[in-house]
């Protein structure tokens, strides 16, 4: 019976030792509103500044809402997710939802929250003003609600909590502002593939990606990205430009779509061309083009040697040409230099008679070169004037002679 009493008074002991740590809690509080009300009396002349630092802390937090819609929903972080939920401090839990605070906020009376969770109480207006009389008495808005201690938010931080994919065998327990980071890369993570219906985790991702018949990939050959099931078609029947196909004028060859028209026109052997021979005219398939130079040798010496004929006869004339144009340069370069010896002369003799009567001997000399001159220069604009009907004639006449050999094959 004594060991009972005695654990009974040392349970009592225990109880009080309780209450009075719960009265100096109480009592703490009471001084924090006191400084509250002591503040706020403070501030009394600085009323209208104080409303405006709200509204922006208020439009702050809506800022805040809509760039992190996530962390706004009602409810914190549950506490079997953490490594020792027993000894979670209370301070570090909402008296909302009853988890341990995610962003959180401070109230006028001292409460500390849930943003999500307060918000979710609270109208959407910031100034639209509610009663919570679970916390106070006093209305209370968005606008007037700021955030939490860093310290508070830095200890919040520290925890450690087991990933969200915990139940798909992620056994990883990060600190609670690493959490959002392991996230993004765990691979436990759900995932949905976007172009079948496949569900899964992030470990059998790259397996599936690698063999989803619905999923984009590039061509081997040519780059463009295809559905992985469309490839072959793609390459054998679509419009891949590196795939090889047969040349239809069946030479034989493999070309890639996109070089066919470049090899039918410059490397097809089955392509028509022209003799090479000037005149011949001869067109047919390139790969008999050999033989037919062969066969026809003899004839094509002769186009040759009329060919040689005609350069050697139009080369003739052009020398005649320039031997007269040289000539004609030769003759006025000396007629220049006559007529400077002239003007010395006609200086040095200024004030003699006799010498006059031989400077008007000289001018009509002079005038007798100058006309011999003049007509050498007609003569030679003659003569250039009829090489050039020539050789205009000659053109023509190669003209007809293409239009007539162009004729002749548009008939064949």
């Amino acid at each position: 019976m004594g060991r009972k009493h005695r654990q009974e008074e040392e349970e009592e002991e225990e109880e009080e030792d309780d209450d009075e740590e719960y009265d100096e809690d109480d009592y703490d509080e009471e001084d924090d509103d006191e400084e509250y009300d002591e503040e706020e009396d403070e501030d009394d002349d600085e009323e209208e500044d104080g409303e405006e630092d709200e509204e922006e802390e208020g439009v702050a937090l809506e800022e805040e809402e809509d760039e992190d819609g996530e962390a706004l929903e009602p409810g914190g972080y549950a506490l079997e997710r953490f490594e020792n939920p027993a000894a979670i401090s209370p301070h570090l839990i909402c008296a909302l939802c009853e988890k341990v605070l995610c962003d959180p906020v401070d109230l006028p009376s001292g409460h500390t929250l849930c943003r999500g969770c307060i918000y979710a109480e609270l109208p959407k207006s910031k100034n639209e003003a509610v009663i919570l009389s679970q916390f106070s008495d006093l209305p209370l808005t968005r606008a007037m609600l700021r955030p939490a201690h860093p310290l508070l938010t830095l200890m919040i931080g520290d925890m450690k909590i087991k990933c969200d994919f915990v139940e798909n065998g992620c056994q990883d327990i990060v600190s609670l502002r690493d959490l959002s980071s392991h996230l993004e890369v765990c691979l436990r993570a759900p995932l949905q593939c976007p172009h079948c219906d496949w569900n899964g985790v992030r470990l059998q991702w790259n397996l599936h990606s690698s063999t989803c018949a619905d999923f984009p990939v590039a061509c081997d050959l040519c780059g463009i990205t295809v559905v992985r099931k469309d490839v072959l078609e793609h390459q054998e029947k679509g419009d891949c430009p590196k795939f090889e196909i047969p040349c239809p004028r069946e030479c034989g060859q493999k070309v890639a779509r996109g070089d066919l028209e470049e090899h039918m026109n410059t490397v097809c052997g089955q392509r028509i061309i022209e003799c090479p021979i000037p005149g011949c005219g001869v067109k047919m398939v390139q790969v008999r083009m050999p033989e037919h130079m062969k066969e026809c040798a003899e004839a094509h010496v002769d186009l040759l040697l009329d060919v040689v004929k005609e350069q050697a006869s139009a080369l003739e004339e052009t020398r005649g040409v320039l031997a007269k144009v040289m000539a004609v340069a030769e003759m006025i370069e000396k007629n220049d230099e006559d007529e400077d010896d002239d003007d010395d002369g006609d200086d040095d003799d200024d004030d003699d008679d006799d010498d006059d009567d031989g400077d008007d001997d000289d001018e009509e000399e002079g005038e007798g070169e100058e006309d011999g001159r003049e007509k050498d220069m007609r003569q030679l604009q003659k003569t250039l004037k009829e090489l050039k009907v020539k050789r205009k004639k000659r053109r023509d006449e190669e003209d007809e002679e293409d239009e007539e050999d162009e004729e002749g094959d548009d008939d064949e």
